[in-house]
Order: C-alpha cells, then structure tokens, then sequence
C-alpha cells in the first residue's frame, strides 16, 4: 500500500475514501485511530492508502474528480415522500355513568345472591349463618367494586379491532 495523501482533518479524509471507492478503487485509511486519541496532528495526521498499481488512477480522481459530476447551481433536492402515519386503534364508545353506576350494582346483586346460596346450602345441611346488616352492606360494596374492576379491565363489547363484525 502506499500513500495518496494525508489529511489532518479526518473528515476530508473519509470524503475522499468514499470518492475513491466509488470509482472502484481499494482504499484504507492508516492512522485514523491515533486522530481519535489526540495524536494526529504529531504522527501527521491520517494518510489515504491505495494499491501500488492504482495509485496513478486514485491520484487522477482526487485531482479532477474525475467520474464525479458536481450538482447544477439550480439544484433542487427531490421532495421527501409524505409520512403515512399507522390507522389509529379503534376507540371504545364513550360508557355513561349510568352504566358504570348499572355495573356496580350488578355486582353487589350477584355477590349478594352468591352468599344467599351458600348460607342456604349450610343451613339445609343442618349448619348455622349468623348475617349483619353491615356484613351485608360489605359484602355488597366488595361485589360491586369487583365488578367495576372488571368492566374496567375488560370493556363492555371487547376490542373487535381483529374480528368480522357482521350481525
């Protein structure tokens, strides 16, 4: 390998690497790693290297540019192509309180009747239930905030983003 050119400032360098391996030309950079830790500038910076054989052709290139064509002075960058932004998730319809207010209620009801049935299963079995007014009003409210919890988790209706929706 030998040397085409050094450069101090890497960026020129890596420039005219890339112009160089456009037209085809084996090229490697030596010492671009001693730029990163401060010593180019003593150890003379980075030097292009090229092939003994191509080094009359990468000269040409580097000094006429030559397969290069500079852009017009009117050059005009194609515009870029609109972003297409992903179809947004369908939204769930808006619940009205009264269907949160519904859903509570469902739920007290149904833990209620719950322990209703397995206070009547122990007392048919010969056992005994002793049942507050409170314990009730507990058992009423856990069962609706269970409810909402749920209804909260899985919405009325479910995601029919995925499936045929024909009724």
């Amino acid at each position: 390998m030998v040397t085409v050119r050094q450069y101090i400032n890497p960026s020129e360098a890596e420039l005219d690497k890339t112009l160089l391996e456009e037209a085809g030309i084996p090229v490697f950079l030596a010492d671009e790693n001693s730029m990163s830790v401060g010593y180019g500038g003593v150890l003379g910076g980075v030097r292009l290297q090229v092939e003994d054989a191509d080094l009359e052709r990468a000269r040409r290139v580097l000094d006429e540019r030559e397969g290069v064509t500079p852009l017009t002075d009117d050059f005009i960058p194609p515009e870029e192509p609109p972003v297409i932004e992903p179809p947004a998730a369908p939204v769930p319809t808006p619940e009205t309180k009264e269907e949160w207010i519904d859903t509570f209620f469902s739920g007290g009801v149904v833990l209620l009747a719950a322990f209703a049935i397995i206070a009547l299963v122990f007392l048919v079995m010969g056992g005994f239930v002793f049942i507050t007014l409170g314990s009730l009003a507990i058992l009423f409210l856990a069962g609706g905030l269970v409810a909402l919890v749920v209804r909260f988790i899985f919405p009325k209706g479910g995601n029919d983003a995925g499936r045929d929706s024909k009724r």
